[in-house]
């Protein structure tokens, strides 16, 4: 297995300095262009506040979208949720329309007391404001989507996906002995935080040159609580902010290396359709995708997995869901709420059916409990 790398992404803070810092210097350069066609220095004034203050007002289209798209999600779907106002297009698309609200008004005060202006400044301006049109235009459709069952469904269906395909078992992989003895823990020093991800080839760089092996204590994706053991260090000595260095966190959940995050959003989903919306073919929709999701965690590494050097020693052990916990997150409690629900019972019963064939010995058994549970149910349904 391999885990994917932390999300490498600029702050939208950063981001939309560095965009307005290269709107003012795009002015200050435009504007000095005097060759070729020229226009009336007032023209040019009038097109650039013009531009500026359709961009402005553009800008508050970008907020107006991102509340009404998260409020209706959490409304209709789950207040977990996390893809429209974690989408970069949103805060890019922002810093974008700044820096074209600051190109406008650096030309327009630099080019103000001169007669004539060239047209390189007002093309420049128009390019601008078409690049600001089709970037709205991109976000729109992506709030759109973010507004519709079937496009979530995809989209959260595929991030699980690439979660999960981190974790299917390398059949070239050197076996290798696992950490021995009682090692040194590691504590979370920071305030309880989300564990977003391990960026697991630092740990092995560290690990590789201390001749040590890191386990870590805290599954991705689980709360990190102060000063609670989150790592376990055995053999040569790594500094615990080193190893806490190479975590990511934040105030909630995302994708990244977090197999489970998919199957609750999953799941929330189907409990809303079959409680607050009364919605049972919602909860069916959704089902559709957590079986697919589970079809393929039932063929990835469970429990623990190790990561290797070069050499193929183990340098990183890091905590896995067990086919227990994919099943418990994804479906129990979908099955205690579709107790009077024989659409969702039925579709439970079938994608129990097809997880029961392809299973066996205790992850068999698993399945089987709770198939047994459904079976229950919509029998004392149709007995009614």
């Amino acid at each position: 297995m391999k885990l994917a790398p932390p999300e490498r992404r600029l702050p939208a803070g950063v981001t939309a300095t560095a965009f307005i810092v290269a709107g003012a210097a795009a002015g200050l350069c435009v504007a000095r262009f005097t060759g070729g066609r020229t226009f009336p220095t007032p023209r040019v004034v009038d097109a650039l506040i013009a531009i500026a203050l359709g961009v402005g007002a553009t800008t508050t289209v970008v907020f107006s979208l991102l509340l009404l798209v998260v409020q209706w999600a959490g409304n209709a779907l789950t207040p977990r949720l996390p893809l429209f106002r974690h989408d970069p297009a949103v805060w890019r698309t922002f810093a974008y329309l700044m820096a074209v609200f600051v190109f406008c008004l650096t030309a327009m005060l630099n080019v103000g007391n001169r007669g004539t202006t060239s047209a390189a400044v007002p093309a420049f301006a128009l390019l601008l404001a078409i690049g600001a049109a089709l970037a709205l235009r991109n976000l729109q459709i992506k709030a759109f989507n973010s507004m519709q069952l079937a496009p979530v469904l995809h989209t959260v269906t595929e991030n699980g996906r690439k979660a999960l395909e981190t974790l299917r078992p390398d059949p070239h992989a050197a076996t290798a002995a696992g950490p021995d003895g009682q090692g040194v823990d590691v504590r979370w020093p920071h305030p309880p935080a989300a564990f977003h991800a391990v960026d697991a080839d630092r740990m092995i760089r560290m690990a590789t040159a201390a001749d040590a092996v890191i386990e870590m204590r805290t599954a991705v994706g689980s709360r990190l609580e102060t000063d609670s053991v989150i790592a376990r260090v055995h053999g040569g000595p790594i500094p615990a902010d080193a190893v806490v260095g190479a975590l990511t966190t934040g105030p909630e959940r995302i994708f990244r290396q977090d197999p489970l995050f998919a199957l609750r959003l999953l799941a929330d989903i189907s409990l809303r359709g079959l409680s607050g919306l009364n919605a049972p073919a919602t909860a069916v929709q959704a089902l559709n995708h957590i079986d697919d999701l589970l079809r393929l965690a039932a063929q990835v590494t469970h429990d623990q997995g190790q990561l290797t050097d070069g050499t193929g020693r183990i340098r990183l052990t890091v905590p896995l869901p067990s086919w227990d916990d994919y099943l418990r997150t994804a479906l129990d409690d979908v099955i205690n709420a579709a107790e009077h629900s024989p659409m969702t019972l039925r579709r439970l019963r079938e994608l129990l059916d097809r997880l029961a064939a392809e299973t066996t010995g205790p992850d068999h058994d698993t399945v089987g409990s709770r198939l047994h549970r459904v079976q229950t149910a919509l029998a004392a349904l149709e007995d009614r």
